[in-house]
């Protein structure tokens, strides 16, 4: 016996064509665990540097008030951050180096160091939108009894599809004194509706009138880990449009005539 299956409708390949030539939108994390090539060699970054996971590219750079928006290449070679291992105690004193880091992360995160920016973006060029994060105070003394417990305001700064600056900030606690912790940070429904381009991550330290300022203190630095993007969904060009509209009508032409033969 044979089964005949019914004939698709225009409207269900169209549909279909659509569906095969279009990628989900899917969930990337970012969480610099595949960027040590050794475990037991530190891992520094100076101005110049991009480094890539999960699909995206990654700069930290010394922001420059005479070029707001690139990194200068006169820094070229500047230390800027640092890959840091905080699975013990005593792999986080030693990564962490000179400066007093935050713990309970309990794996590799990204220290953001003297007042620096991070920016990041698809290698693809494929939009994305940001969700969320874990952040923490990273002190310039390894005496955390000499901190001046005032919070730090941490932001992110994104350009949309149109080319628009999206911003949003949190301000994190002032540290405690027994020590510097991780904070989980999910952004606003509105940022994370943003299709963005990239998008770049720096701290503006706080005293404790309330007054903030970036840049300029060597106390914005911050450690960064497990950011959490939905990458877009791919929108087929107009040649690929074209092809399924071709393709339609010649599916529609043999249906046709084998309609007639019949």
């Amino acid at each position: 016996m044979r089964h005949h299956c019914p004939p698709l409708s225009r409207a269900a390949l169209l549909a279909a064509l659509c569906l095969a030539g279009a990628t989900q939108a899917h969930a990337v994390d970012i969480q610099f665990d595949g960027l040590r090539t050794s475990p037991d060699e530190p891992f520094f970054a100076t101005q110049g540097d991009v480094f890539a996971e999960a699909g995206y590219w990654l700069m930290p750079f010394a922001y420059q008030p005479d070029h707001p928006n690139l990194p200068s290449t006169d820094l070229d070679g500047v230390f800027v951050g640092a890959l840091v291992d905080g699975s013990t105690p005593q792999r986080l004193a030693e990564t962490c180096m000179a400066v007093a880091c935050p713990s309970g992360n309990g794996s590799t995160f990204y220290a953001g160091l003297n007042d620096s920016v991070l920016a990041m973006g698809r290698q693809d060029g494929q939009l994305f939108s940001l969700n969320s994060f874990q952040v923490g105070f990273i002190s310039a003394s390894v005496d955390v009894s000499s901190i001046n417990y005032a919070p730090l305001l941490f932001t992110v700064q994104g350009t949309d599809r149109t080319g628009a600056t999206r911003l949003e900030s949190v301000l994190l606690p002032a540290p405690k004194a027994d020590g510097l912790g991780f904070y989980g940070v999910t952004l606003s429904q509105q940022f994370q509706s943003y299709q963005l381009k990239d998008v770049a991550f720096y701290g503006l330290a706080c005293d404790v009138s309330g007054h903030c300022s970036a840049f300029n203190s060597n106390q914005a630095q911050f450690g960064l880990d497990n950011i959490a993007t939905t990458v877009a969904a791919a929108v087929p060009e107009p040649s690929q449009w074209l092809l399924m509209a071709m393709g339609l009508t010649a599916v529609g032409g043999i249906a046709r005539r084998r309609g007639r033969a019949a």
